[in-house]
């Protein structure tokens, strides 16, 4: 399992590092690389926070590097192409083979 906290990082750090949810974070990604397969993390956050505001909920998801280092097996990296988002040149993301 992936480190979320460097032994280098403050105490706040680990202590945020513990409250995350790694099981829901991964069933959250996981249901949106199902719905859009070849996403990147941009458009996939942007789906998400449409959904989280439709159920009137806010909106916590962490930054790009840090889940999608975290999913180790979870979600595969497929390409590169512009992102309809940013415009900007990033990795598409998938559902691997053994959870679809």
């Amino acid at each position: 399992m992936t480190a979320l906290a460097r032994r280098t990082d403050p105490e706040t750090s680990h202590a945020a590092a513990k409250r995350v949810n790694l099981r829901g974070q991964r069933a959250i990604i996981a249901g949106l690389l199902k719905s859009a397969p070849d996403s990147t993390y941009q458009e996939l956050f942007k789906r998400h926070a449409a959904n989280r505001r439709r159920a009137g909920k806010d909106l916590q998801i962490p930054d790009a590097p840090s889940v999608m280092k975290r999913l180790n097996g979870w979600a595969k990296r497929t390409g590169e192409r512009a992102c309809r988002v940013t415009g900007r040149t990033a990795s598409t993301w998938a559902l691997p083979d053994s959870l679809q």
